[in-house]
């Protein structure tokens, strides 16, 4: 099932986990730009003024620095949980 924001979730707290749903197949960048972008669809389509959205913009910056360095914290116990490509496919 895709991963999608909850009503409650933050930003932060999305891409975080969305991050550890994505990051195992597509790698730290590609997966934090499809949860970016998935959160981005979301949030979006609840502001109503050019305003609301550069607003928006600008605090999804300053956001996404801090998710990927809290994120470069955890990457060595990810990588634990998926040692390679046999991983992937279920073999050992």
């Amino acid at each position: 099932m895709p991963i999608q924001p909850g009503k409650t979730e933050n930003e932060e707290e999305f891409i975080g986990r969305c991050m550890s749903e994505e990051v195992p197949t597509y790698g730290t960048e590609q997966g934090y730009a499809i949860c970016k972008s998935k959160w981005d669809r979301q949030d979006m389509s609840k502001l109503s003024t050019p305003q609301d959205r550069v607003a928006n913009k600008f605090n999804s910056i300053r956001i996404k620095h801090t998710l990927i360095q809290k994120f470069e914290e955890v990457q060595p116990m990810i990588d634990s949980s998926y040692p390679g490509e046999g991983a992937k496919t279920g073999s050992i």
